[in-house]
């Protein structure tokens, strides 16, 4: 986990932990693995965190990291909200629902060790580990298709836990799926990052071999979806919403074929533009475990009109932007 970039922890707070809100803020603090795991909750507040809530689950999931095993549970993500401050109401963290999330999955992201041993005889029982490899990175969670994802290898000794060389030459990385993929190896010593990208949706298995010997107790499992598109996104809104209640409605996430993409990752944001910026509140928008995010505010401002403004990469989604009247 320490070795983890300050990318790769951004990426971490925003696909795993649910809150891309404070990924700008990790960064400009230059928050990479090292300082992630010394994160207190005083840190937290001084980064300005200020929801109790929030700040607990980032804890929490620091400490699922560092967990024995060295698993975490992979959850839906939480998409961002954003809106133009002087014209738009802010989203209150506070209010922002949780996601609903679907059957977890369990992928190794740190301290996923293996022993390797010299092999003079088939289940030779006298066999001694020559090093001990260990898995962490992002890329272990899988991603979108065309995204560049990075996995690191350590090596060390299996008794003291020193670092420990190994011939690069020697090590393989397999990945099998739904295409061929070619995985780039490089550093040296007794470290080494394996980045790799895939060319269609669907699950894909990484397997390490050492001398020609699989090392891996089984192959790691990981997920990519299809880009998410624009243009073949859709919102379902109602016209209007009584004042003071929560409003709910839902985006649709497609591909550029029209087939949705589930499983969360795709960063809408919202901007919302109304009659002042206290006229609406608790904006929020959260993945719902399949291919859709549910957007939640409050109007205020009866008998004004809101117009929403939804966009995924700087794009609009097909139906937006489109207006909901307050009644």
């Amino acid at each position: 986990m320490s070795h983890l970039s300050e990318d790769e922890v951004a990426k971490w707070l925003s696909n795993t932990v649910g809150l891309p809100q404070y990924t700008k803020i990790f960064k400009d603090n230059d928050v990479d693995g090292s300082v992630l795991i010394s994160l207190a909750d005083s840190d937290l507040k001084d980064l300005g965190i200020s929801s109790l809530g929030h700040r607990k689950k980032i804890l929490d999931s620091i400490k699922g990291l560092l967990g024995s095993g060295g698993h975490v549970q992979s959850s839906s993500p939480k998409v961002s909200s954003s809106h133009p401050p002087s014209s738009s109401a802010k989203a209150h963290p506070k209010g922002a629902p949780q996601p609903s999330h679907g059957s977890p999955k369990h992928v190794v992201v740190a301290k996923h060790a293996h022993n390797v041993s010299a092999a003079p005889k088939k289940n030779d029982p006298n066999s001694v580990p020559l090093f001990k490899l260990s898995l962490e990175g992002l890329g272990l969670l899988g991603g979108m298709v065309g995204e560049t994802v990075e996995f690191h290898i350590k090596a060390v000794d299996p008794k003291s836990g020193a670092p420990k060389n190994i011939e690069g030459s020697k090590l393989k990385i397999n990945i099998n799926g739904a295409a061929p993929v070619n995985a780039k190896l490089t550093g040296g010593g007794a470290s080494y990052t394996v980045s790799y990208s895939v060319k269609a949706a669907g699950e894909y298995f990484i397997d390490i071999d050492y001398e020609g010997k699989n090392v891996l107790n089984e192959p790691v499992k990981v997920h990519f979806n299809a880009p998410v598109d624009p243009k073949r996104c859709v919102a379902e809104y109602p016209p209007s919403a009584p004042v003071n209640s929560v409003l709910t409605f839902r985006i649709y996430a497609k591909d550029s074929h029209g087939n949705p993409v589930r499983g969360g990752g795709a960063p809408f944001k919202i901007n919302v533009s109304g009659p002042d910026s206290r006229s609406l509140s608790d904006l929020a928008i959260h993945n719902d475990g399949d291919d859709t995010y549910t957007l939640t505010c409050k109007l205020h401002a009866s008998g004004a009109s809101y117009t929403f403004h939804i966009l995924l990469n700087d794009q609009h989604i097909s139906n937006s932007p489109f207006t909901i009247r307050c009644a």
